[in-house]
């Protein structure tokens, strides 16, 4: 347990490169509800999505070509947060997750005649539920629709050689998604240790920002993918580690895939 806990602290820790605005990616759920018991909680790190590349706006920027995203290291960021569920019903829980992306992050090589310095910060929710639509022997399916929100922050400055802060060029720039996503989640209950999830997902974001003082237009983003976990269950404490696929269509008209990871530990009551 110990060990846990450790390497969830200092994966928190080692992951706090973002990007501007970072919508959470992963499942970390099973199909199985959480009755009897009534409440789940647990803390999580996972792989994000940066929205702001995704609308290709982060290229329309910085005078990058199209096809940047392949090495964009800003397209996929990661995150850490706190989940919870609560059952209302035998067949049907509430879930709610928050989660935080950001620290700051100097990229003084984008424009080498002066110190340029940015500051990434993302806060996100998602409120939903989770019901389950059929359960045969060891076999769960459950369907979980969310709402979710995104609000990122970035600012962003020129510093003079001596350190001083050139005023002309220092702005905070603000993006904000609201949207839904709709997961469909398959459990095998392999026993009472362990069970194995496989899940497909859907997003869409409803996409917006102010960068450098200008407003942009509305973006209607959407992508999808496929995730799996493990579960290993030592009453009331579980530990989750999940791979998944992600295909994020830009809004150039090019695809984006990469592939996705997650952890959580957590316990049920």
């Amino acid at each position: 347990m110990r060990f846990c806990l450790l390497v969830l602290t200092v994966l928190s820790a080692v992951i706090m490169m973002t990007g501007c605005a970072v919508m959470d990616l992963s499942t970390l759920e099973t199909a199985m509800p959480i009755a009897p018991a009534r409440v789940q909680a647990s803390g999580y790190v996972a792989t994000g999505l940066d929205l702001a590349s995704a609308a290709d706006t982060y290229q329309s920027h910085h005078n990058l070509p199209n096809d940047s995203n392949d090495e964009d290291g800003d397209f996929f960021s990661s995150l850490s947060g706190f989940k919870v569920g609560i059952s209302v019903m035998p067949k049907i829980d509430l879930i709610a997750r928050y989660y935080i992306s950001g620290d700051g992050l100097d990229e003084n090589d984008l424009f080498p005649s002066y110190n340029y310095h940015h500051e990434d910060k993302t806060t996100g929710l998602k409120l939903g539920c989770k019901a389950l639509i059929y359960k045969k022997d060891k076999n769960y399916v459950a369907f979980m629709p969310l709402y979710t929100r995104v609000r990122g922050e970035n600012k962003e400055y020129w510093s003079t050689a001596e350190g001083g802060i050139i005023q002309d060029n220092n702005y905070t720039n603000l993006y904000n998604s609201d949207g839904l996503e709709a997961q469909m989640l398959y459990t095998y209950k392999a026993g009472q240790i362990v069970q194995f999830t496989l899940a497909g997902k859907y997003n869409y974001h409803h996409y917006s920002e102010i960068y450098r003082n200008v407003h942009s237009k509305v973006f209607h983003l959407s992508h999808y993918g496929i995730t799996g976990n493990i579960c290993v269950t030592f009453k009331p404490v579980f530990l989750m580690f999940e791979l998944g696929q992600e295909m994020v269509p830009i809004h150039n008209g090019s695809t984006k895939n990469q592939s996705t990871v997650g952890m959580s530990l957590g316990f049920k009551i």
